[in-house]
């Protein structure tokens, strides 16, 4: 909980059920909030920084893909 409030302030646990999971999140940002936390430099960053052949994700993307798109 300590780390939702620090890193997504304003998230609140809804305990309504759900099909996939008992709890889940909700998230209530304003558009400014978002443009001022997800910048075009923080995602050049992200994607700078990932180890070059990390195993993909779910999406099955390796991260040297992402960098050559850069």
């Amino acid at each position: 909980m300590h780390l939702l409030e620090t890193h997504f302030p304003g998230c609140r646990l809804m305990t309504e059920a759900h099909q996939d999971s008992p709890t889940r999140w909700s998230f209530k940002f304003h558009r400014q909030e978002v443009d001022h936390i997800v910048t075009e430099d923080r995602i050049h960053w992200a994607i700078s920084t990932m180890a070059l052949y990390k195993s993909p994700g779910q999406d099955s993307i390796y991260p040297m893909l992402l960098q050559k798109g850069l």
